[in-house]
């Protein structure tokens, strides 16, 4: 009996101390950073053999350290282009860490002029009308910086917010189904750009007077309205904005509703390209992002994209886009629009101290600065009978010329007066979305273990398996047009959910197995 006991007792010992060590080890690969460390611990996890809903419950109950409550943080990050960038971070002043806790992302305009100022930094991010809604609910608020280098609309500065909002995330407890996003003018326009290529991470959005478009027309993006029907958009434009005025804006927007684009659409007349109807606006955009949460499992997906990089929604992945006619259901929606705007074509040197407004890169392209014969380093003094000491100058302007017009422009270049002079580009009509490249398209749906899935111009898709999707005692059942592709039971990949994991920090998307399909 002794005997008995005290080899029960042993292996007790042994058993407590193994999951003991994988909790140890689990722990610690949350918080690592380097890359061998990453490996070797995951190797060591699943080594240990445990249980899918014991390491879903640690992960979801990891533990946070407190923050510097109530005070606006500036960080570091490092972007996929070897260069750190700043952000902004406002904890709230009653943050719990043993709380979950909501987190707005909010991209600023003019994103190809770099804040290089701290202090301004920090008073951007003060000064922001939505920054109220963070303080008094308690929210968190994340500030990216982007630059010419790294805008809303190209790799570098899409990855960037999408990093910082990781990063967050491991040092913060925020509840991954209250992650709104916002933004004005071309944060605006980012915000678009995120609900059409990259929409996961994000219950809900307010893009307010911006422009769809952005990201195709100055990213070179492939864009397509319909995907913004996976989640919900409040978009505001208004009469008086000289950029994107509502009367050429709305026709973008019943473009996208006709493309099945979930966008609640307001105007408000009287007001340029401002936010100065915030007060008004303010308490209705609070109850919008109150009332959305996301739904992490969504049992209907619609995708379509032609670059790999924005291949992937929730549960669904194109894994190739394939040549050849599309189906009939897979249409292509688009606009035309005229172009009125006046634009001067360059982007002036932030921080220049004296008179005039210097060049620090002309915009390549056919623009009034390319037709003048404007160089880099160029100090505009004056324009027809404007004489031109600041940017605000050269708003003065652009407000008294239309496209079409003649203009004789003074500047200064290496210390000499220099006149030149030329017209200013006509009207034109130009695509919302341009396109170059073939895009393929994918519709699925699911239910009781079974997938339907139909496809145009795609050789190949993913599904990811999410514990709370499936059945594990049953087959998964993948069809396409009615063809069973895929019939079987599924064990759990527990290496395939804690790298995505590390990938994502997303605690609600624990997808533990991906079922690859070739068309």
């Amino acid at each position: 009996m002794k005997s008995t006991t005290l080899v029960f007792i042993v292996f007790s010992f042994i058993t407590n101390v193994a999951f003991a060590s994988w909790q140890e080890d689990l722990t610690n690969l949350i918080k690592t950073d380097n890359d061998k460390t990453k490996k070797d611990l995951i190797t060591k996890i699943v080594s240990a053999k445990p249980e899918l809903k014991d390491i879903i419950e640690l992960i979801k109950s990891q533990k946070f350290n407190h923050g510097e409550n109530g005070n606006f943080v500036e960080k570091e990050i490092m972007c996929v282009d070897g260069k750190k960038r700043p952000y902004i971070i406002y904890i709230p002043k009653s943050y719990d860490p043993s709380i979950k806790t909501p987190m707005i992302v909010n991209l600023h305009g003019a994103v190809t002029w770099p804040m290089k100022d701290k202090k301004k930094r920090l008073k951007h991010a003060k000064s922001q009308e939505v920054t109220e809604l963070a303080i008094k609910n308690n929210w968190f608020i994340v500030f990216p910086f982007g630059e010419a280098s790294a805008t809303w609309w190209d790799n570098v500065g899409q990855s960037n917010v999408l990093n910082i909002i990781r990063e967050t995330k491991r040092n913060y407890n925020i509840d991954d189904e209250k992650l709104w996003m916002t933004g004005f003018s071309d944060g605006a326009s980012g915000s678009f750009q995120f609900a059409m290529t990259k929409p996961t991470d994000f219950a809900a959005l307010f893009p307010l007077c911006g422009d769809m478009g952005v990201g195709a027309q100055d990213g070179g993006n492939h864009l397509y309205p319909s995907n913004m029907s996976n989640l919900p958009l409040y978009v505001i434009n208004t009469d008086e904005d000289y950029i994107y005025p509502s009367s050429r804006m709305i026709k973008t927007i019943d473009m996208a509703r006709e493309a099945g684009a979930n966008i609640f659409y307001k105007e408000y007349n009287g007001f340029g390209h401002d936010f100065n109807f915030s007060a008004e606006e303010l308490p209705r955009l609070e109850r919008y992002f109150k009332r959305n949460s996301r739904n992490s499992i969504p049992h209907h997906l619609q995708w379509k994209t032609a670059q790999e990089e924005f291949s992937t929604l929730f549960w669904l992945k194109i894994n190739e886009v394939a040549d050849g006619d599309r189906a009939t259901w897979h249409k292509d929606f688009n606009t035309k629009l005229l172009d009125e705007s006046v634009a001067f074509g360059f982007i002036p040197e932030q921080g220049f101290e004296g008179n005039g407004v210097k060049v620090a890169k002309v915009n390549e392209g056919d623009n009034l600065s390319n037709r003048l014969g404007l160089k880099n380093n160029d100090i505009v003094i004056r324009c027809n009978e404007t004489e031109i000491s600041n940017l605000k100058d050269i708003k003065t302007f652009k407000d008294s010329i239309k496209r079409g017009d003649f203009v004789r422009a003074s500047v200064l270049r290496e210390g000499n007066e220099v006149l030149l002079e030329g017209r200013h580009p006509e009207p034109k009509k130009y695509d919302v979305f341009p396109r170059t490249l073939t895009s393929g398209a994918i519709v699925a749906d699911f239910r009781a273990n079974t997938f339907d899935v139909k496809t145009s111009r795609v050789n190949g898709f993913s599904i990811y398996l999410h514990p709370d999707m499936i059945q594990l005692d049953q087959d998964v059942v993948i069809k396409t047009e009615g063809k069973e592709l895929y019939r079987s039971k599924v064990t759990p990949d527990i290496a395939f959910m804690l790298n995505n994991f590390l990938e994502n920090r997303d605690r609600e998307l624990l997808y533990f197995k991906k079922i690859d399909i070739d068309l």
